[in-house]
């Protein structure tokens, strides 16, 4: 019986869970209130209901209360990080059981010293780290042997054998003295994550811990929304704000005001999961070039340091009104489903120019679940059967292949890879004090690396059209709202909802739309008839 609150296994009559030490709840709530600061994500088999289709009145936003300027980089901004239990064992699992990944990852965050860290989402980011660390010197032999092996090759493929043997006994003992006792669904403990034995290595992860949870996001080159999945919608309009609705006066507002509603309004959802908070977007190369003067020496008051990654309400709330700056300030609404391994959020970005027109955008950003061979440490069971070991020696031989003909250069690249550091920092630290055209952008997504390209589930699928359309629909409306209450016309926002969330076509007025092929909508393919538009308002 899984405990609804952290979702540990216990025996079926249980009444104090003994991971979590709550009461059994037999009867969850219905409503609760869901604050608009990181909490930890409900658990992913909850049901997801909206509330009644009425417009009550919303409570103004409570944005959390921010210092005026950034918290220092080592210290972690207040509360309790935001990460779902199985995105965390699953990446746990994935630095164990992929040491590819484990290389990539690590040389992404740790050994970046004066990069960014990308936002992950579910993930309590320094957990893995911790597993990923200890899980490197253990690869490292592993991959030492294969190449020692990799000339018996010729020997009737002598070394083929040898190197199978090699990865199945690392497999069995990462299955067996990790996975099993530390990592399965009824005994995982974020808590109990092994410390790295170096002190320098266990402040840069609790630096990095800290950075992960801040509202900056410094990415490196084109793509803003590293660390947010794949792109999943986007849409943007223009409105009127000088047309007064009838018999109404216009009542001017600031960005501040239609932003806190929108936030409240997707808050009164009172859906699980659902977080909503601010998040600035700032471009690595643009720290030290002078063409981010705003947020510059918030962001970066020492250059030779990560640039900071939580910053003050302030500083947020100047860039809603500064639309032409390089760093966008964003609202971020987001719903964590399947404990962590779907991840919706919806950036909306509002401008105002001249107090005429209002420019909204969206962007959908979807995280997917892991690789299905993350998975694998579900399948464990506390002692090895002899079924999973022949499972773990027979997956062993392609691995073992893979990891033996790149040993070469693996090995060769782990031997040099202090005085490539070493190098890698004078180039960087050149960069920075001379050239001034670093880019503190972080290099990697550790979450998007591990995201599997499928979906795993049909009800993933589901799940994530009905995510985007409760947080689509509830924007929308509100913002049309909003309008009502500022006496502005909103006809022209009530027509743009149409086509927004039924992507299809509209024809108002007199229009008349004939065609003999016409094709509407998302994957919609024309036939040969008349098709005909008239009168109103019509969808095709």
């Amino acid at each position: 019986m899984l405990c609804t609150y952290c979702g540990g296994d216990n025996a079926t009559n249980f009444l104090v869970c003994a991971h979590c030490r709550r009461p059994r709840l037999i009867a969850p709530p219905t409503t609760g209130a869901v604050t608009a600061t990181r909490t930890h994500a409900a658990p992913a088999t909850m049901p997801i209901t909206t509330a009644p289709r009425t417009t009550p009145q919303v409570a103004p936003y409570q944005r959390p209360a921010a210092p005026a300027h950034a918290a220092p980089a080592h210290s972690a901004p207040g509360g309790t990080p935001n990460f779902a239990r199985d995105a965390t064992r699953y990446m746990c699992a994935a630095v164990q059981l992929d040491s590819s990944l484990n290389r990539r990852i690590l040389a992404g965050t740790v050994e970046q010293p004066y990069r960014a860290i990308a936002s992950s989402p579910g993930v309590d980011l320094a957990t893995v780290l911790k597993y990923a660390v200890a899980a490197r010197r253990r690869q490292r032999i592993t991959d030492v042997l294969l190449l020692l092996f990799l000339p018996l090759w010729l020997l009737f493929g002598l070394g083929l054998l040898l190197g199978w043997l090699v990865v199945t006994i690392e497999r069995l003992r990462t299955s067996y003295s990790v996975l099993a006792p530390k990592l399965r669904r009824s005994v995982f403990d974020a808590a109990q994550a092994p410390e790295p034995r170096s002190e320098k290595m266990r402040r840069r992860i609790a630096d990095i811990a800290a950075r992960d949870r801040g509202n900056v996001t410094v990415y490196p080159g084109y793509e803003p929304f590293l660390g947010f999945g794949g792109q999943e919608k986007e849409w943007s309009f223009v409105a009127d704000l000088t047309k007064p609705a009838p018999g109404e006066s216009v009542r001017r507002f600031g960005i501040a005001e239609i932003h806190d509603h929108v936030a409240a309004a997707v808050s009164s959802l009172n859906l699980p999961g659902v977080t909503v908070d601010d998040r600035l977007f700032a471009a690595g190369d643009d720290l030290l070039n002078g063409s981010m003067p705003a947020v510059a020496a918030d962001l970066l008051p020492d250059p030779l340091s990560p640039p900071r990654q939580q910053v003050g309400g302030t500083v947020i709330r100047q860039q809603w009104d500064n639309p032409h700056d390089r760093a966008r300030p964003y609202l971020a609404l987001r719903i964590t489903g399947w404990s962590g391994e779907l991840v919706m959020t919806m950036f909306v970005r509002f401008a105002k120019y001249r107090d005429e027109q209002l420019y909204t955008e969206a962007e959908y950003r979807l995280l997917g679940p892991m690789r299905k061979a993350y998975h694998a440490v579900d399948d464990l069971r506390e002692h090895p059967s002899f079924r999973q070991v022949g499972r773990i020696i027979s997956a062993a031989l392609p691995v073992a292949l893979i990891r033996q003909i790149s040993s070469p250069f693996v090995v060769i690249n782990e031997l040099f890879r202090p005085l490539t550091l070493s190098s890698t920092a004078r180039r960087e630290r050149r960069e920075i004090t001379e050239d001034r055209t670093f880019n503190y952008g972080a290099p990697i997504s550790a979450r998007e690396m591990a995201m599997d390209t499928r979906y795993h589930r049909h009800f993933q699928a589901a799940d994530k059209e009905l995510y985007l359309k409760i947080i689509e629909r509830k924007v929308l409306d509100s913002i049309e709202e909003f309008f009502g209450a500022h006496g502005i016309d909103s006809s022209d926002i009530r027509e743009r909802q149409n086509m927004i969330l039924n992507l299809g076509l509209m024809a108002t007025g007199n229009a008349q739309i004939k065609a003999d092929n016409m094709a509407v909508g998302m994957n919609a393919k024309a036939t040969a008839m008349m098709s005909k538009v008239t009168g109103g308002a019509g969808k095709g």
